[in-house]
């Protein structure tokens, strides 16, 4: 093969029967570059983002990779090329040549929008298939250490809270609480939880006070419950709250 590389003008000729319609047309100058693998820029950070589900990133590629040599649908430590210190265990799997599914395995995970995302120097390269001579990959450019802000997901899941309780209680008996259905923390612990009890009946207006208490008040580790920020079952006492209507 002939390579031609330097600076360059191109004319356009027409020609045939009807060539005397059109104008003959330059351009100049442009140039050809000598091609090999170094010139190749190595891949770069374009986003980081939240997925709407809140439980993993999307880290995407300004350019094709080479999947730091990992592979589509390989699960791998996130670690091994990123670092992000807020988000410990986290699993990761390329997508594609340019997007990796970065996935938080972990409660304890406190990732917010505006984290730091940093990609380590030296762990992905333009994938291969760029060149003509497989030979030459071995040349291409390895990334250097970048880092990026992380942004917040597009459309976020928003709380939603699902309680189960009876219909009727036995006023010598117990009932139960349950709002463990409820779904949009993004698989951690809830930041707050408050609860608000309101009554139908006037009369019922000093029960519903003292159950308002009851469930914003955090219980025993000792217990079977949890803290303010679970949303777990909670049992209470029937006889609590009919001997509070009549204070």
């Amino acid at each position: 093969n002939t390579s031609l590389t330097g600076s360059f003008a191109l004319t356009l000729v027409p020609s045939g029967a009807s060539a005397s319609e059109y104008y003959n047309v330059s351009y100049s100058p442009f140039n050809v570059l000598a091609y090999s693998a170094a010139t190749i820029p190595a891949p770069k950070l374009s986003r980081v983002i939240f997925g709407d589900s809140g439980l993993r990133l999307f880290v995407t590629f300004d350019t094709s990779t080479n999947e730091a040599g990992f592979g589509e649908s390989n699960a791998w430590g996130c670690s091994l090329i990123f670092t992000l210190p807020s988000a410990p265990g986290a699993m990761c799997t390329w997508l594609n040549t340019t997007t990796v599914s970065f996935r938080f395995v972990s409660s304890t995970a406190t990732v917010v929008a505006g984290d730091t995302f940093t990609l380590l120097a030296n762990k992905v390269r333009a994938t291969c298939a760029v060149l003509t001579n497989p030979d030459d990959c071995v040349f291409l450019q390895n990334n250097t250490a970048q880092s990026i802000a992380i942004t917040a997901a597009l459309n976020p899941v928003a709380p939603s809270p699902v309680i189960t309780v009876p219909s009727t209680v036995n006023p010598c008996g117990a009932f139960m609480i349950d709002p463990s259905q409820s779904s949009g923390s993004a698989g951690r612990t809830w930041t707050t939880i408050a609860w608000n009890v309101t009554s139908t009946s006037g009369s019922a207006s000093v029960a519903a006070t003292t159950l308002t208490t009851l469930l914003n008040t955090p219980q025993s580790s000792s217990s079977s419950s949890s803290s303010s920020t679970s949303l777990s079952a909670r049992t209470i006492s029937a006889g609590s709250l009919v001997s509070a209507t009549y204070l």
